[in-house]
C-alpha cells in the first residue's frame, strides 16, 4: 500500500491545509514563522499548480508528480509506460509507486538544469498517446498479472479508502496499447495532477518554467473526493485463528491533509489512552494516506475475542475517528521540511497543491475480520452477515459529546514559564493498607521525560494529578509554548498506566521521603485518631501502606476516566490558553463527567487520651490534637501558629520540662485536625501534653493580642510566599477557591475558643517501649 508519510512524518504534517486551486497556499507572516518564506506555490492557466520549497543541504534536489487515477490495473499499467519513457529518455533516480488511488514519479535532481528537464519528460510522459511500444507493454502487462488479491472481496469499500495495492474482485482484463492509452486519457486532467519539488532556489524556478513551458491541458479532470460505498462490512480471512478477530475503523476525508492530522501524535495518543482505559487492546498499526482525492487513516486493533467483542472495540474507534480535529495552520512548511528523505519531502510539496475538497466532512468505514467458521465447506456469506450484524448493532450506540474535562484557563503576562495542572477532582480513595497508591501512580507518570517539559506529581486529599511548566525555546511562540506544556501534561497523565519499572522506582522515592523524621512522626497521630481516612490526612501515604501497590492499573484507570479538570495558564493570551486546552481534551476523550465515588463521610473520633504505635527510629512523642473546620485554610494557619507559639504562656509548662512543641494541619477543608507535636523526655511528655492541652483550652478564652496579632502575621507571610510562586497558584486556579480572606483576631478567637474548648481535644502518646499502648491501661484506654 502507498502511504503518503510514516507515522513520524504524520507528526509534522499536522494540520497542512491546501489552498484553492490556482491560488497559493496562505501561510501567517513571514516574520511570525519564518520557516514558511522558503515555501511558494504557482498555478498556471490549464497546468497541474507546482509547490516547491527551496531547501539546501541535501545531496540533490527531488521532484514529485501525483496523478488521482482510482483504478489499480489502470494505474499500475500506466506508471510501466512512463518510467519505460523516462528511461529510453535518459531520466535517471526514477521512484515509481502505483496504488488504488493513482501513481506517482520522484525524480531525484541534482540541479536546476536536471529539474527542469526531468518535469518536461515526466510530463510528455504523461500527456503522449500510447502506441504500439513493446516493453512498455510487455511491463505493463507483467507488473499487473503480479497484483494480489485481497482475501475477501468484500475488503473493497476498505481498500478503496486506504488504497492498498491489492484487487478485491477487479477482473484482470488483458493489457493492450488501447487500454492503456484509455487508463491514460482518463487520468489527463490538469486538475488531477500535481508537481512538488525541493532543493535550491535553482530547482522550483526551473520545475515552474517546465510546467508553463509545457502545452495547454484540454481537460479539468475529475475532482471527487475519495468515496465509502457502506459504513459497516465483516470479511473473511482464512488464516486467522479462531476466537480472534481484526477490527479496522477507516476514516476519508476529500482533504488530501485530514489524514495527516488525525494520525498526529496527540490523537494517536488519545486513541491509546481511551483503548486503555476501556480495557481494549491497544493499537496494533496505524496508517495515514494521503492522495490525489482526499486522504484515509485507518486503525487497526486485534481482538482476543469474538465478533461481539470486537464491534465493541470497533465502537471506540469509531468514537475516536468521528470527531472534529484542530488543524494548525503554522504546520505547512513543516510538513515538507521534516521530510529526510527529499523524495518524500517533493511528495508531500506535491500534496500541497491539491484543492481543498467543497464537502470535507469525514466519513467513517468499519470493518471486521473474522475466522472461517469451521466445517469442510463453511458457509463464508453467514460468517460475513453475523459479524456484520454484531458490527452494526454496536455502532448504533451514540457517540460521547464531550472529553469530560472540566479546563480552567487564565494568563500571566510577564511571567517566565507556562503551567498545567491536569488531575482528577476526586478525593483520594486509597483503603489505609493502600495509602500511598494515588501518589505512586501520579509519581511514576511524573518521571517521564517528555519534550523539555518539567513534570511533578502533586497529591492532596480533594485532589491529584500532574503539574506541568516549562520556560519557552528560543524562537518559540507563546501558542507553541503552551500547547507543549499541556501536551506533556496530558500524555503523562492519560497515555497509560504506569510501567512497573517506574511505578517501583516511585514507591522507592516515596519511601525515602516518608523517612523524613518531621513526616514519620505524623503517622502515629493519624493511625490512632483516623482510621479508615488515612489518606485524606496523609495523602502520600504511609510506609506501610506503600509496600501495597499492586493494585496501581485500576487505581490509574480511575483517575483518567474523569472526571478531570485542568488548569492553563500561558505566559501572555488567555486565547493561548484556551487553545492548548484544546490538546488535553484530545487526549482526553472518553473520559465521563461522572460523580466522585464515594470515600465515606468524616466520623469524627470521641475527644480523649490514645496511645499509638511509635515508628522504629523516632524518638517518644506526645501529640494534642484538636478538630476543626479547615476550609478558610489562612485562619486556620493562623491557629497553628497560634497554638505552637514558642513565645506563648500556653506553652511555658512544656518548655519548662524540656519538651518542645511544633504545630501543623493535616487534612482539609471540614475535616482538619490541628497537631501539636511534643517531643522531649519520654517521662515528661504525657503530663506536658495534659497541662498544654488545659492550657490552650484557658488560653482560647482570652487570647493575648500581641499572641494573635504574631500569628495572623505568620499565616498571611506564609500564604503571601505560597502564593507568590506559580505552583501554588496554578493549583488554587484548579481549584476554584477564592482567595481567603485576611484573618482578623475575633475570628481567630473564636475558632480558637471551638477548636480547644474543654473536652474537645485528644491526648496521643506515641512513648517507644514505656508506651502506655503496651499496658493494660492502655488496653482499657482503647475500649
Amino acid at each position: 500500500m502507498r502511504r503518503a508519510a510514516s507515522l513520524a512524518a504524520c507528526a509534522a504534517l499536522v494540520g497542512c491545509a491546501p489552498a484553492p486551486q490556482g491560488r497559493p497556499p496562505s501561510a501567517p507572516a513571514a516574520q511570525e514563522r519564518p520557516e514558511l518564506s522558503a515555501l511558494a506555490a504557482r498555478s498556471f492557466d490549464r497546468r497541474p499548480v507546482v509547490v516547491a520549497m527551496a531547501r539546501e543541504g541535501d545531496p540533490a534536489g527531488a521532484l514529485a508528480v501525483d496523478v488521482a487515477l482510482p483504478d489499480l490495473v489502470a494505474a499500475t499499467g500506466l506508471l510501466a509506460v512512463v518510467e519505460v519513457r523516462l528511461a529510453k529518455a535518459g531520466v535517471q533516480g526514477v521512484d515509481g509507486q502505483a496504488d488504488r488511488l493513482g501513481l506517482r514519479v520522484r525524480v531525484v535532481v541534482p540541479d536546476g538544469e536536471a529539474a527542469e528537464r526531468a518535469t518536461r519528460e515526466v510530463l510528455r510522459a504523461l500527456t503522449s498517446p500510447i502506441a504500439e511500444e513493446g516493453a512498455a507493454i510487455r511491463l505493463a502487462a507483467a507488473r499487473t498479472a503480479a497484483l494480489t488479491p485481497a482475501d475477501d472481496p468484500a475488503l473493497r469499500p476498505l481498500l478503496d479508502c486506504t488504497g492498498e495495492a491489492r484487487l478485491a474482485g477487479e477482473p484482470r482484463a488483458e493489457v493492450t496499447a488501447t487500454s492503456l492509452e484509455a487508463a491514460r486519457e482518463r487520468s489527463g486532467g490538469w486538475a488531477t495532477v500535481t508537481v512538488g519539488c525541493v532543493g535550491s532556489a535553482a530547482v522550483g524556478a526551473k520545475v515552474a518554467e517546465a510546467v508553463a513551458r509545457a502545452e495547454p491541458w484540454q481537460r479539468e479532470g475529475a475532482r471527487a473526493g475519495a468515496e465509502l460505498v457502506s459504513a459497516e462490512l465483516a470479511y473473511v480471512e482464512p488464516t486467522r485463528r479462531r476466537g480472534t478477530t481484526r477490527v479496522v475503523v477507516a476514516r476519508a476525508s476529500g482533504d488530501p491533509f485530514d489524514a495527516l492530522t488525525v494520525a498526529s501524535p496527540d490523537q494517536l495518543r488519545a486513541v491509546t489512552a481511551h483503548l486503555a482505559r476501556a480495557g481494549a487492546p491497544g493499537l496494533a498499526r496505524a496508517q495515514a494516506t494521503a492522495h490525489a482525492r482526499g486522504s484515509c487513516t485507518a486503525l487497526e486493533v486485534e481482538v482476543d475475542g469474538e465478533a461481539e467483542d470486537a464491534a465493541r472495540v470497533a465502537r471506540l474507534l469509531r468514537d475516536e475517528l468521528a470527531r472534529p480535529v484542530v488543524a494548525d495552520p503554522s504546520a505547512i512548511a513543516r510538513a515538507v521540511s521534516s521530510q529526510a528523505d527529499p523524495r518524500d519531502a517533493a511528495a508531500a510539496a506535491a500534496l500541497m497543491g491539491r484543492a481543498a475538497r467543497a464537502d470535507a466532512r469525514p466519513r467513517i468505514l468499519a470493518a471486521l475480520g473474522v475466522a472461517p467458521p469451521r466445517g469442510k465447506a463453511p458457509d463464508l456469506d453467514a460468517a460475513r452477515r453475523d459479524a456484520q450484524a454484531s458490527l452494526v448493532r454496536a455502532l448504533s450506540v451514540s457517540q460521547p459529546s464531550s472529553s469530560g474535562v472540566e479546563v480552567r484557563a487564565a494568563a500571566e503576562p510577564g511571567q517566565r514559564e507556562a503551567w498545567v495542572a491536569l488531575g482528577s477532582t476526586c478525593p483520594i480513595p486509597d483503603a489505609d493498607a493502600g495509602a500511598g497508591l494515588t501518589a505512586a501512580v501520579v509519581t511514576a507518570q511524573a518521571s517521564r521525560e517528555l519534550d523539555g517539559v518539567t513534570l511533578e506529581p502533586w497529591v492532596s486529599p480533594t485532589d491529584a494529578g500532574i503539574l506541568a511548566h516549562a520556560p519557552p525555546r528560543a524562537g518559540e511562540l507563546a501558542a507553541d509554548h503552551v500547547r507543549r506544556v499541556a501536551r506533556a501534561a496530558a500524555v503523562a497523565l492519560l497515555s497509560g498506566p504506569p510501567a512497573a519499572e517506574a511505578l517501583e522506582r516511585a514507591r522507592v522515592a516515596l519511601l525515602v521521603r516518608l523517612d523524613e523524621p518531621s513526616l514519620r512522626a505524623q503517622e502515629p497521630v493519624v493511625g490512632a485518631l483516623a482510621r479508615g481516612r488515612v489518606s485524606h490526612f496523609l495523602p502520600w501515604g504511609t510506609t506501610d501502606g506503600l509496600a501495597r501497590v499492586a493494585p496501581a492499573r485500576s487505581r490509574w484507570a480511575a483517575l483518567a476516566s474523569g472526571p478531570l479538570r485542568a488548569a492553563v495558564v500561558a505566559t501572555s493570551s488567555v486565547d493561548h490558553a484556551t487553545a492548548a486546552a484544546e490538546v488535553i481534551e484530545r487526549l482526553a476523550r472518553g473520559s465521563e463527567a461522572r460523580a466522585c465515588p464515594s470515600v465515606g463521610a468524616w466520623e469524627r473520633p470521641a475527644p480523649g487520651a490514645r496511645a499509638a504505635s511509635l515508628p522504629v527510629g523516632l524518638g517518644p512523642r506526645a501529640y494534642v490534637v484538636a478538630q476543626l473546620d479547615g476550609r478558610d485554610r489562612v485562619l486556620a494557619a493562623a491557629l497553628a501558629a497560634w497554638a505552637g507559639d514558642p513565645d506563648a504562656a500556653a506553652t511555658r509548662a512544656a518548655r519548662a520540662q524540656g519538651v518542645t512543641a511544633r504545630a501543623y494541619l493535616l487534612g482539609e477543608g471540614a475535616a482538619t485536625l490541628l497537631v501539636v507535636e511534643l517531643s522531649g523526655p519520654a517521662l515528661a511528655l504525657e503530663t506536658a501534653a495534659s497541662e498544654l492541652s488545659a492550657s490552650l483550652a484557658a488560653a482560647a478564652k482570652a487570647p493575648g493580642e500581641a499572641e494573635l496579632a504574631r500569628a495572623i502575621a505568620a499565616a498571611r507571610e506564609d500564604d503571601w510566599r505560597a502564593r507568590a510562586t506559580p505552583r501554588r497558584r496554578v493549583l488554587d486556579r484548579f481549584r476554584g477557591g477564592a482567595a481567603s480572606s485576611p484573618p482578623t483576631p475575633a475570628a481567630l478567637t473564636e475558632l480558637a475558643r471551638r477548636a480547644f474548648a474543654v473536652g474537645n481535644t485528644s491526648v496521643v502518646s506515641a512513648l517507644g517501649a514505656a508506651s502506655p499502648a503496651q499496658s493494660p491501661a492502655s488496653a482499657e484506654q482503647k475500649k
